[in-house]
């Protein structure tokens, strides 16, 4: 699975050392399965709790996609900057790996939007309210 969620990751650019420690310490997994179950769980959500008549509109699905990303935006922040300085000297200047972070978190908001798509796809045949959002 680590090779699955590297490539995941790694496809849109590798950074040397960076990767690499993300990798060897296998969070590129726990990152990946935490973006597919609250992507999973964000989706089902809408389309079986909130599944409104109100909310049956492109813009409501976009903003639960956009608060998705955003959250799992912040999960891969959190995560990869502790495991970098849990295994680093403390000598590294605080933003040496600033980019770095926000290039994964980036990428894992893309793959979230990417994802909502596709859970989109799976989940809404059975919704009453909302099936035919996005479109």
């Amino acid at each position: 699975m680590n090779d699955f969620f590297a490539f995941l990751y790694e496809s849109f650019g590798y950074i040397n050392g960076f990767s690499e420690e993300l990798y060897n310490s296998g969070i590129y997994v726990t990152i990946g399965f935490l973006m597919l179950l609250i992507t999973a769980v964000g989706m089902v959500t809408y389309y079986y709790l909130i599944n409104h008549p109100k909310f049956n509109r492109w813009l409501h699905w976009l903003i639960v996609v956009i608060l998705l990303a955003a959250i799992n935006f912040g999960i891969a922040w959190a995560m990869s900057d502790g495991v970098i300085w849990n295994n680093h000297d403390l000598t590294i200047p605080d933003n040496y790996f600033t980019s770095y972070f926000v290039t994964l978190s980036i990428i894992n908001a893309l793959w979230s939007a990417v994802f909502s798509f596709a859970f989109s796809m799976a989940f809404k045949w059975k919704s009453i309210n909302c099936k035919y959002s996005p479109f």
